[in-house]
């Protein structure tokens, strides 16, 4: 059991109270994982994975949205850029307040 636990929290392997889980993956994306994160673990791999993923997702919607601001009348999208020049003065004025 002590070892059990030993290994369950080494650094970089597992967090305190998560159970290991198990992903079926055929042998070449296991592969292609590995050669992701050659000096990490497949953990490693899938996080960086995900990362990237979600990262291109961002930046999509990102897109997608300018799109659809581009296609507004010009008085919205003068509103728009009105209402996101105060937000920003306010942003730098209370960023200025706190140091």
């Amino acid at each position: 059991m002590t070892d059990l636990l030993l290994r369950a929290f080494q650094p970089g392997r597992y967090t305190a109270g998560m159970a290991p889980t198990t992903m079926k993956i055929s042998t070449e994306t296991r592969d292609r994982l590995r050669e992701l994160v050659p000096d990490g673990t497949l953990e490693d791999a899938v996080v960086e994975a995900c990362d990237a993923l979600e990262d291109r997702r961002f930046w999509a919607d990102c897109d997608d949205w300018t799109t659809w601001r581009d296609g507004l009348p010009a008085d919205q999208r003068t509103a728009i850029a009105d209402r996101d020049a105060r937000l920003e003065r306010l942003v730098r004025s209370s960023n200025d307040l706190s140091g």
